[in-house]
C-alpha cells in the first residue's frame, strides 16, 4: 500500500489495506482511505501529532457520505451525523443538551424540535427487564439529593410537572399533568394506578396526597 504526501510515495509495510493519501484541494490533510470508504484528518497543523497527544489545531474525521467527527483545539469534540456506542456512555464533568446547548442547572436538558409523527415524545424509557430482576423492575426511578453543606432548599420535587407552552395558533383539547393508563394484564397480580406509601419523619406535616383543587 502507499503513503503519498505532496506527491511523493513511500512503501510501507504497516499499513495492510486501503491507502493513505493527500486529500486533493484541501491543505494540511490526510486521507485514510479503504475500498470505497475514507476518512479526512484535515487542518492538521505542522506540529500536530496523528499518533501522539499535541493537536494544534483541529482534527476532522468524515466519511464520504459527509459526516463525521472533528476535534477542536481545545478538546471539543462535534459529531455530524448518527452517533453509535456499542459499550457504556458516561459523561464526567459536564452535562448534556439535546435540541440545546448544554446549561449549568440542569444534568439533562431536552428541548428537541425535529420531532415527527403524529404521536411525538420527549423521553420513552422502555427497558426489557431481564429473568434476574426477581426483586424490583423500575422504569423511571426519581430521588431528590443535596450535597453535605449547610443550606436549605425551598421546594424539592421528584417530579414536577410544570405549566405547558403553546405556540402562536396552537391548541390542546385535553391536558393531563399525570396520567396512569391500566395497569391490569394477564399474569399480573395487584394492579394499583397509583400507590402512596404512609408518610413519616418529617418534622411538620406527613401527608399521603394533597390537592389545593378540585377532586372528582
Amino acid at each position: 500500500q502507499k503513503l503519498q504526501v505532496n506527491g511523493t510515495a513511500y512503501v510501507s509495510s504497516d499499513i495492510t489495506s486501503g491507502s493513505i493519501i493527500r486529500s486533493s484541494g484541501a491543505t494540511n490533510t490526510i486521507r485514510v482511505r479503504g475500498n470505497s470508504q475514507y476518512v479526512d484528518f484535515t487542518n492538521l497543523a505542522e506540529n500536530a501529532y496523528v499518533n501522539g497527544t499535541i493537536i494544534a489545531n483541529t482534527l476532522s474525521l468524515f466519511g464520504n457520505n459527509g459526516t463525521g467527527l472533528s476535534i477542536g483545539a481545545t478538546g471539543n469534540a462535534t459529531f455530524a451525523g448518527a452517533v453509535t456506542t456499542t459499550g457504556d456512555l458516561t459523561v464526567s464533568g459536564g452535562n448534556v443538551g439535546v435540541g440545546t446547548g448544554a446549561t449549568a442547572g440542569s444534568a439533562l436538558q431536552i428541548e428537541s424540535a425535529g420531532l415527527t409523527g403524529v404521536s411525538q415524545y420527549g423521553i420513552v424509557s422502555s427497558p426489557l427487564f431481564t429473568s434476574a430482576a426477581t426483586s424490583d423492575s423500575i422504569s423511571i426511578r426519581a430521588q431528590i439529593r443535596t450535597a453535605a453543606a449547610s443550606f436549605t432548599v425551598a421546594d424539592a420535587m421528584g417530579l414536577d410537572a410544570t405549566t405547558p407552552v403553546l405556540g402562536a395558533s396552537s391548541a390542546i383539547t385535553n391536558i393531563r399533568g399525570v396520567f396512569v393508563r391500566n395497569q391490569g394484564a394477564a399474569g399480573i397480580t395487584n394492579a394499583y394506578g397509583i400507590d402512596i406509601a404512609a408518610q413519616s419523619g418529617a418534622s411538620t406535616t406527613n401527608i399521603g396526597l394533597r390537592n389545593a383543587g378540585i377532586t372528582s
